[in-house]
């Protein structure tokens, strides 16, 4: 059935489209100046956004634990987090080229996604690279997945089966955009970093990492009123508690989940799923304190950031690792062969493995600890830091400590 076409909807895009168009004719010109201008500016330090993603969050603790000066900066918000330095939410499309702007002379160099810098909701999101370039600013380019996962560089039919359902309208319309954002940043960033399933979308890296996310782990650690279960507790007053939380319904394989955990129940076997949804950090890191294990996904091929959190609380993950991208980390020495503690599922064992912690044969907090350790070791912030620190290094791009900024933060 075809939807009736919406007039209010189309009207206003074609005013905001033809307000950002003319925006971007009468200030191309001053912007280029600017670049130009801002080549004198007293920079210091490193701008983290304008994507509004946690990680910018951690990783400005990581970079400011290393010496260098680091700055949040967000042109919109999620329900995520709002914890971010500068937060320039409103007037658009102005915020965005005000964000641009203090861009060019606050920072010495720039970490930003595949989607651009603060030009890329303008139309002058293709010459954003050349201006930096022009304006000797440093630019790190990093996904975070959706902003590189371009189904004609690699097709994987399982992952791109799950992406029409969730995003049908961005298979349909957005791949070309796609396409030509990872191109323009691979080509004009100075530096390149990859890792997680990335890697299969882009073409070519300068820093490969498992994956760049940095963990609190001060923050995210386990509470030591709730100390983890021990083996062979779980009963049917006392179930084994399962968290799943589904950003993406189908690329992290939740009916698939919801279906084995209910054939397990009726069977008998002591379990409860705990489902939620767009909750707020702060309140999601308060309910991993009350599971036991953690189902994060089947269908991507690698861990992602809540995976990391859950284990920094030495909680067990059960997810879906690629062999391929196992093999790739440890032939190129991030990983130890048989380092990696995440139990690993797919569409054939996750039963299995969920009935083995619901029964016991699973240590929890033999699992858990190992899961921590793994975190400290390669993602928390004083491991992230010291890769970010030597990208910088490499892009000449020294640390300055300032007096105000409290040490260890």
């Amino acid at each position: 059935m075809r939807m009736a076409f919406n007039w209010r909807v189309f009207l206003r895009r074609l005013i905001r489209g033809a307000l950002d168009v003319a925006t971007a004719v009468i200030l191309l010109l001053p912007l280029v100046l600017a670049a130009l201008v801002s080549r004198g500016a007293a920079r210091r330090g490193v701008g983290l956004g304008p994507e509004p993603l946690i990680n910018n969050v951690h990783h400005a603790k990581a970079l400011r634990r290393q010496g260098f000066e680091a700055v949040t900066f967000v042109s919109h918000e999620y329900y995520i987090t709002s914890q971010f330095d500068v937060r320039w939410l409103s007037w658009r499309p102005f915020n965005h080229y005000a964000l641009f702007l203090m861009a060019l002379f606050r920072f010495e160099i720039l970490y930003v996604y595949f989607n651009g810098g603060p030009l890329a909701w303008t139309a002058l999101r293709g010459i954003e690279p050349w201006l930096y370039r022009l304006a000797g600013v440093k630019v790190v380019a990093m996904p975070y997945g959706g902003d590189v996962q371009d189904f004609g560089v690699h097709d994987d039919v399982v992952y791109r089966a799950a992406y029409l359902q969730d995003y049908p309208h961005v298979l349909r319309h957005r791949m070309p955009t796609l396409h030509r954002q990872v191109r323009r940043w691979l080509n004009g960033a100075d530096w390149v970093i990859s890792g997680c399933d990335w890697v299969r979308y882009t073409r070519h890296w300068h820093t490969l990492m498992l994956a760049h996310f940095s963990i609190d782990t001060d923050q995210w650690c386990p509470a030591a009123s709730r100390p983890a279960a021990p083996r062979r507790t779980f009963s049917a007053s006392r179930p084994l508690r399962v968290l799943h939380a589904p950003n993406h319904r189908a690329i992290k394989g939740t009916a698939f989940i919801e279906n084995v955990i209910a054939r397990l129940r009726a069977g008998g076997v002591p379990l409860e799923l705990v489902i939620v949804q767009k909750l707020p950090n702060d309140e999601l890191r308060k309910l991993v304190q009350d599971v036991d294990v953690v189902v994060e996904q089947l269908v991507i091929g690698w861990y992602g950031l809540f995976a990391l959190e859950v284990m920094a609380c030495a909680k067990p993950v059960l997810t879906y690792i690629s062999p391929e991208l196992e093999r790739l980390y440890v032939l190129q020495g991030l990983l130890q062969p048989g380092e990696l503690p995440i139990e690993r599922v797919d569409h054939e064992n996750l039963e299995s493995r969920l009935r083995a912690f619901a029964t016991g044969e699973v240590d929890l907090r033999e699992r858990g600890e190992q899961c921590r350790q793994f975190v400290l070791r390669h993602h928390s912030l004083d491991a992230v830091g010291a890769v970010f620190a030597r990208i910088n290094h490499q892009l000449g791009i020294p640390p300055r400590r300032v007096a105000s900024q409290a040490p260890g933060s």
